[in-house]
């Protein structure tokens, strides 16, 4: 058995959303289950932070004896999950894009006054620093490596997405925004405790030796856009994706 977590670029309902027509192919942990010929448990859902990734992936483990593998791709640092009392338990704040003047720019910019002004009117504070942010997702990375170890699962982790949402359209102050989340990152005691056997790619940024996947497969040639207005992975991605985690993994099932 292999349980599976991550959001939309996971999950197994998101060609159905498909932009501008809905689409009906095989994510990757559809494929890999074929690959392997193992059950898979695919816990992705579109939209969500990595607090509710975590959550939902141990509550699967503890459901379990015989775990084969776990595997996570984790979705933008940035998300924000919030529990509440309804029947699905979480809400998520996903940080949006935001309409450039340069249309030529090479990155995503997302509405950071957007996400301010939320959190100024729900908790008359403002959103959290790079700091907090990446402090708060090191304690999900290493909670889940502890939990496997501990049950004595194979683990792997990966980032599936950009983990910091870039929100400056402007060079310089994109890459001192970028600088302060790498040294934020460098200076967490946590990060040294992430075992790069676990987290392929780790530690997530170029700059630093490693990367996120889209970001990798996009420099191999290997990534491919389901359409203009929709940056998750066509199918033939899925298949990419599939075969470098299956290429990565010690598969004995």
């Amino acid at each position: 058995m292999i349980i599976v977590g991550g959001c939309s670029f996971t999950d197994k309902e998101q060609p159905k959303s498909a932009q501008p027509m809905p689409l009906e192919f095989k994510m990757w942990p559809e494929l890999l289950s074929e690959k392997t010929n193992t059950n898979v448990i695919n816990l992705a859902i579109c939209g969500i932070g990595n607090e509710i990734i975590f959550n939902r992936v141990v509550s699967e483990i503890s459901k379990h004896d015989k775990i084969d593998y776990v595997i996570v791709g984790w979705t933008e640092w940035t998300r924000q999950d919030f529990m509440i009392k309804h029947k699905d338990d979480w809400r998520t704040l996903v940080p949006r894009r935001k309409d450039v003047v340069d249309k030529k720019l090479d990155r995503e910019v997302f509405d950071y006054e957007y996400l301010n002004q939320w959190y100024l009117n729900t908790f008359s504070s403002e959103y959290p620093t790079p700091k907090q942010i990446i402090n708060k997702n090191l304690q999900l990375f290493y909670s889940l490596q502890c939990i496997c170890e501990s049950r004595n699962i194979k683990l792997q982790m990966f980032q599936m997405l950009n983990p910091m949402s870039n929100y400056f359209e402007h060079d310089k102050e994109a890459k001192l925004f970028k600088k302060e989340s790498m040294e934020q990152l460098i200076k967490n005691p946590l990060s040294l405790q992430i075992k790069e056997d676990t987290f392929m790619g780790w530690p997530c940024f170029n700059e630093l030796g490693g990367f996120h996947l889209i970001n990798f497969l996009e420099r191999a040639g290997q990534y491919e856009r389901i359409s203009g207005i929709d940056a998750h992975p066509n199918a033939e991605s899925h298949r990419n994706i599939m075969k470098f985690i299956y290429k990565e993994l010690d598969i004995a099932l």
